[in-house]
Order: C-alpha cells, then sequence, then structure tokens
C-alpha cells in the first residue's frame, strides 16, 4: 500500500483537548468522516486553502479534498475529486503562479495497485488538466512544485521498484499537462539504500532541494540538489546516528534550514538542521532538553529574518506510547527556542505551517477523537497566542467571473501514459533520436536545438557510408528512406564541421 506521509513514526493516536469551548481558533473539519491534511496556504485574496485528503477508512483514500476558508477559517466551499469508487490521494500541493494549484498524489482508477497522478486547478479551482502514470506496483507523486520557466517539477516514489538506485526519480511536466522528460536519481555509494524523498524546494537559483532519508547503513538524513534540468549537483548523508527530514526552507538565498528528527544517544529529537548551497553541513540543533524520550519536528516557516516557527512533537513517558504533545515553537537561527505553545495533547506533529500577510502563523495537522481523525486550523499572533476575530469585509475568489460552489469532481483524466513510454533524461537531452527502431522502409530523425548547419550520414555495420543529408540549420526532423537497405544494424552520425554532436544506432528488418 503506498504509504500516508505521516512525518514521524513515533506519532501515535490519542486526543486531549486543549481549548475551551467557544474560542475561534481552532477550526477543526471533517466532522464524522475519516479526513487527512497536507498543506495550508494563505489565497491572494487573504482566505486560506487546505489540501489532503478523504479515506473511507484508514487504509483506504477515497478523495482529494480542497478547502477554501474565510480570514476566521469559516468553509466558503470544498471541491472532492475522485469518484468515490477508486482511490485518489493527495500527497502535497503547492500553489501556482496564475493563482491555481497543483496538485500530486496517486489513484487507483486506472489500476488494482496506485499510480502517479498530477492535477492542476486553475483560479477558479477548475481542472485545467490531469495526468496519470501507469506504472508496476504501488507508485505516487509525492511532492511537486512549478519551476522557473512556468512547467512543473514533481518527486515520483518507487519508480522503478526494488531497494537500491531508483527509489527517488524527478519527473518534468509541461504547462500542459504533458510528461517531458523521467530523472533516476541515483547514487554511486554501495552503503545507500531505501532513499525516501519527502520534500522538494525551489531554490532562489532555480535548483532543485529535495529532502528526505535513506539507509546508509542505518536511518540516515538525506538531502540532495540537482540543476535546473535534473541534473545532480551534491548529495549529502549526515550523521552517524538515526534521523530524518521533511521540510526545507530557504531562510537567506543560499542558507537552509530543514525540520526533523535526530537522535542523541539515548533518544530521537525535534531538530533543525542548517546547510548551505554546496551541500556543506553547517550545523544541527536540537530543540528540547533530555527529558523526553522521543520526538520530531514535521513542519517549518521562516517568521522574519532572525525568527523560525518550527511545530514539534514530543512525549517524556515510554509508555503509554500515545501519551505525548503537539506544539509550535518560535526559535531563533541557532534553534533556541523564544516562545512555545503547546497545541494539543497529541503527539501527532503538525503537517504545515504558514504565514500570512498580517504576520500571523497558521498552522494545521491531523488528530483523531476515537476512531475519527480530523484537521485541526490554528492561527497564532507573534506572541503565539490564538488570533481574534476578524471583523471587517473581505472579498473572496475575485478572479472568478462566477460564485465557486463545493462540489465532487470525478477525476477521468486526460492523460494515461505509461511511465516507461516518458524519455529519461538522458535520451530527452540527445541532439539525435531515432524512431522507429527496428525500421522497415523510412527511419525518422529528430534534432535537438541545431543551432548551425550540419550533416547526418549513415552508415553500415562494416563502416560503409550509406548515403548523407544535409541539416539547415534549427531542423527539427528529418525522414530517410530505408527500403533499399539490407536487414541489418545502421549507425547515424550527426556533426558539424569539426563536432560529432551524436551517434544512434538503429535496425532495418525486411
Amino acid at each position: 500500500m503506498f504509504r500516508i506521509q505521516l512525518y514521524t513514526t513515533f506519532f501515535i493516536l490519542t486526543c486531549n483537548i486543549g481549548f475551551s469551548f467557544g474560542q475561534i481558533w481552532p477550526k477543526i473539519y471533517g466532522h464524522n468522516i475519516l479526513v487527512y491534511v497536507n498543506n495550508i496556504y494563505e489565497s491572494y485574496d487573504k482566505g486560506y486553502l487546505l489540501g489532503g485528503s478523504i479515506l473511507s477508512d484508514p487504509n483506504t483514500f477515497k478523495y482529494v479534498w480542497i478547502i477554501k476558508t474565510d480570514i476566521n477559517g469559516t468553509v466558503i466551499w470544498d471541491k472532492k475529486l475522485g469518484n468515490g469508487t477508486n482511490q485518489y490521494l493527495l500527497n502535497n500541493c503547492k500553489l501556482t503562479n496564475d493563482h491555481g494549484i497543483i496538485i500530486t498524489g496517486a489513484t487507483s482508477k486506472y489500476d488494482a495497485e496506485l499510480d502517479p497522478m498530477f492535477i492542476k486547478l486553475d483560479s477558479c479551482y477548475n481542472i485545467e488538466w490531469c495526468t496519470v502514470l501507469s506504472s508496476d506496483g504501488y507508485n505516487g507523486g509525492v511532492d511537486v512544485i512549478q519551476s522557473s520557466d512556468n512547467q512543473y517539477i514533481g518527486i515520483l516514489r518507487y519508480y522503478a521498484g526494488g531497494n537500491h538506485n531508483q527509489r527517488i526519480s524527478l519527473i518534468k511536466i509541461d504547462a500542459d499537462g504533458n510528461p517531458v522528460w523521467i530523472k533516476n536519481c541515483t547514487w554511486d555509494d554501495p552503503l545507500m539504500t531505501n532513499e525516501e524523498g519527502l520534500h522538494l524546494l525551489l531554490t532562489a537559483d532555480g535548483h532543485y532541494l529535495v529532502s528526505g532519508y535513506c539507509t546508509h547503513p542505518g536511518l540516515r538524513p538525506l538531502w540532495f540538489m540537482t540543476d535546473s534540468s535534473g541534473e545532480q549537483i551534491w548529495d549529502l548523508v549526515w550523521g552517524d546516528h538515526t534521523g530524518w527530514l521533511f521540510q526545507t526552507i530557504e531562510k537567506d538565498t543560499g542558507i537552509f534550514y530543514c525540520a526533523g528528527t535526530y537522535a542523541n544517544q539515548t533518544c530521537l529529537h525535534p531538530s533543525i538542521f542548517k546547510f548551505n548551497e554546496n551541500g556543506q553541513f553547517l550545523n544541527q540543533y536540537y530543540l528540547l532538553g533530555d527529558t523526553i524520550v522521543a520526538g520530531g519536528a514535521g513542519s517549518i516557516a521562516k517568521y522574519n529574518d532572525s525568527t523560525l516557527i518550527v511545530g514539534i512533537a514530543w512525549r517524556n513517558v515510554p509508555f503509554p506510547v500515545g501519551a505525548g504533545y503537539t506544539d509550535v515553537v518560535t526559535t531563533d537561527t541557532t534553534g533556541n527556542i523564544l516562545k512555545i505553545r503547546s497545541l494539543i495533547d497529541d503527539p501527532h506533529g503538525t503537517k504545515d505551517i504558514a504565514t500570512t500577510f498580517d504576520k500571523k502563523i497558521l498552522v494545521t495537522g491531523n488528530y483523531a477523537i476515537g476512531n475519527n481523525w480530523d484537521i485541526y486550523l490554528w492561527k497564532l499572533n507573534s506572541d503565539l497566542e490564538l488570533d481574534t476575530l476578524y471583523t471587517q469585509s473581505f472579498t473572496y475568489d475575485s478572479l472568478c467571473p462566477v460564485p465557486i460552489t463545493s462540489d465532487t469532481i470525478d477525476l477521468s483524466c486526460g492523460l494515461y501514459v505509461s511511465i516507461k513510454d516518458i524519455p529519461l533524461k538522458e535520451d530527452y537531452d540527445k541532439m539525435l533520436k531515432v524512431y522507429p527502431n527496428p525500421a522497415i522502409s523510412t527511419i525518422n530523425f529528430e534534432f535537438k536545438d541545431l543551432k548551425t548547419a550540419t550533416t547526418l550520414s549513415i552508415y553500415d555495420s562494416y563502416g560503409r557510408l550509406m548515403e548523407e543529408k544535409a541539416v539547415p540549420a534549427h531542423t527539427k526532423d528529418m525522414q530517410v528512406a530505408v527500403s533499399a537497405y539490407r536487414s541489418g544494424l545502421y549507425l547515424a552520425v550527426l556533426k558539424n564541421a569539426t563536432v560529432i554532436l551524436g551517434r544512434e544506432k538503429f535496425m532495418v528488418e525486411r
């Protein structure tokens, strides 16, 4: 089963609510249904958007769920994406430059096992496109961001299966939902196995930063950075104690802080990790003292130049394991706690943190009363006190010409493509491509970024020149008849006056 992204393994069910009836915060969503939340954002209109999932039972997802609230957390509308029969789940979503949403997760609509899924909603929260990637096994999209060229980069989990080399892959999707390429993230390190990428960040210089964990040989924090084409720049496996990572922020250009879990000599601790754009580890800070027996940090946000906001969970007794707490803390940049607020007597931690236009703090998480999971949303001021009621008037969803209503949308995804048919990044980058291969009567050549005139030469298996074609600058494709060729192996060579730009072998069959 594709695993729910609960942030730390020590989070166990319990719930003793720590607030009085009648307070405006927290807001609770999903009464009498089983729901999870993953993301919270402030919308352009000062309302709030939550992204999550509705389940029919603890192991079966039912709908992707988007909730829109006003500035006081009151629901304006909600969208359920799915058909109520197949599984649909949201693992992460991000706001886009056009004030829509890009969503990634998984679905079982086209396969009894789960397939990766990407959905784009416009500013009226209508579906622009939906893309599902056919794959063997239980796979899914883990996180997604809009890239600097207004396309999308996502993380896929378990693309190639197995325990080594291809547990994390990046996929590029164009603005219309068409997969462009897949880049399998592999390492030469023979000690690294069981890699998991949990969070994806677009850096200030347009690079992609993935945070997660791996076995090396114990469970270790893992980061890696790629350039804008998915080529790896560095990877960092840190420390000799058990640990793993969740959200990462770029606080200052080239300086990153990450929320996670790291063990000392006695137990797991909520921790902040600090490193730079070159993959140099700068520091790791424990957020609580030695009185706890387990804990972790799941979400982090920048509040101002000197202050971070971190969501933590912890417990101070070994048993029962469900006895514990979820807190939100503000810290300085060296991990010293400035303020702390207890949110709920439940050690499931926070799922996301955001700040608002007026420097308020939004914190959300999943908590259960009995067997029912609900979404909780807190709004706090700079002193971590519960925010007050806003009485002024706000206009919501002003970019949409008609009122947005709550509804359920059956996701009949327009594109269902096999992962195996999406080119690997290495193949996509080739200057020369040939198809079909084998060929019968004609062979097609595709050229990439030909800025000058070139020559295409075809040789047989003995190295004899079969024919030569002039290829003008900026030519994108060419077709060559091979009906007079004997069956066998041939080599196509693309070159300019001095440099071979590409070589591709192809077969001719009769």
